[in-house]
């Protein structure tokens, strides 16, 4: 039965993002975005990919902790109830389910990080912030727990805060591709599209293909129009990409922006002619 539990909160918190693809702030990604295009957390699971297709996480791998073999039962039906809302789609009742669970056994932090990324789901950011920040307060060296800080802070729109959250993620696994997505949007919205902010969202773009529409929106803030062109045309070409009618749209914009640019340059009259 304990090992069950665990199994339940690894599915619960799996797949709580692998569906979700969520706007962001129009004023985010180009003047045309209706919505938003990126979300930091649309490629994270909990889980890591093992050879067998399996899950496991950092310091449970596969194995039942110590913590989930004390919980109550009480507890261990809300966690059950959690799930099977989720699995319905009923995210809100899933949630009020995890917040049962956690008041019975406030110390079981695998599931205020799944009562985390419900929160995020259902928008309500703040919330999700305090669960990340109990599981970090827990797992100070878990590079998930981190990056879902640092993408939750992004969400507020606390950037210097996100920052310092991804750098620490990033110490500990420096490969994590969407903890780079996230420093690097971090860095551009505090008004720093450094090389080095351009360099993290190109590493991150081949598994996260929104990070070719912030680094569009950094290259242009830079000036350099046909290189964020590219971006967005590569960001066309992705399969199933979502919102490419507004990315058309924008690629579209800079065309004849360029254009009328080029218009404006040959009818002016050089004076020393």
């Amino acid at each position: 039965m304990r090992h069950k539990v665990w199994a339940l909160l690894l599915i619960l918190t799996m797949n709580c993002y692998a569906q979700g693809k969520r706007p962001v702030e129009p004023d985010h990604a180009g003047p045309t975005m209706a919505e938003p295009l990126w979300s930091p957390f649309a490629t994270v699971s909990p889980g890591v990919p093992m050879n067998s297709g399996s899950y496991a996480q950092p310091g449970v791998a596969g194995k039942v902790s110590v913590n989930e073999l004390r919980i109550p039962p009480k507890a261990i039906h809300e966690l059950q109830q959690s799930l099977k809302a989720y699995k319905s789609g009923d995210w809100r009742d899933s949630a009020t389910h995890l917040e049962k669970a956690l008041s019975i056994d406030p110390q079981y932090y695998p599931a205020h990080n799944a009562l985390g990324m419900l929160y995020v789901r259902l928008h309500e950011y703040q919330k999700a912030l305090g669960e990340f920040e109990q599981t970090t307060a827990k797992e100070p060296r878990s590079a998930q727990a981190l990056h879902n800080l640092s993408a939750t802070l992004v969400l507020l729109k606390r950037y210097a805060e996100g920052e310092i959250a991804a750098r620490a993620a990033l110490q500990i696994d420096p490969m994590r591709a969407t903890t780079r997505y996230v420093l690097g949007i971090a860095l551009v919205d505090q008004g720093h599209p450094t090389s080095e902010a351009l360099e993290l969202l190109k590493q991150s773009s081949t598994e996260v293909p929104n990070a070719r529409l912030v680094l569009a929106q950094a290259l242009i803030g830079r000036g350099a129009k046909e290189e964020a062109k590219a971006e967005l045309r590569v960001y066309l070409a992705t399969p199933n990409a979502p919102g490419k009618d507004d990315v058309e749209k924008w690629v579209k914009e800079l065309d004849n922006e360029a254009g009328s640019k080029n218009a404006t340059e040959d009818e002016t009259i050089d004076p020393a002619r």
